[in-house]
């Protein structure tokens, strides 16, 4: 063999992988909540819930990439692109604002550990987001170069 790997094994193999990926994720999901209900206090009811929110997502996100494998669900169109394009970058505007208040509220002294903790997550989130951004835009511009 030429060492290189075979598309259809790979391509089975990635199916695989993404379909045990999602029952963990519903494991997770499961756990979060049950662990939520479980719970009296208002910080770990709360951190269950975000885990449990974005396990659903990722739950999501994963059927997406098994469609698009298995369905060859095709990209968008540039006349839909340039639809909602401009929405797309006043939100990424929107969003490194958003970004710019979490980290200045990140720099003033809580006093306490609990609005730390919860503004560090904030500023994480914040910064996830705008790195999905960014990386649409690299998307549009790889598919659609002249929109």
């Amino acid at each position: 063999m030429n060492g290189l790997s075979n598309p259809v094994e790979t391509e089975s193999e990635l199916l695989g992988l993404l379909r045990d990926w999602q029952a963990k994720e519903k494991d997770s999901i499961a756990m979060a909540r049950e662990t939520q209900r479980r719970s009296r206090n208002a910080v770990v009811r709360l951190v269950m819930e975000i885990i449990a929110h974005d396990a659903v997502l990722h739950h999501r996100v994963e059927q997406f990439l098994l469609d698009s494998i298995e369905k060859s669900t095709t990209m968008a169109q540039p006349d839909e692109v340039d639809i909602v394009w401009s929405m797309i970058a006043q939100h990424n505007e929107l969003e490194k604002s958003v970004l710019e208040l979490a980290q200045r509220a990140q720099k003033l002294p809580a006093g306490t550990t609990m609005p730390d903790f919860l503004i560090n997550y904030l500023v994480e989130d914040e910064r996830k987001h705008d790195a999905l951004l960014e990386r649409l835009e690299e998307i549009k511009i790889k598919l659609h170069p002249s929109v």
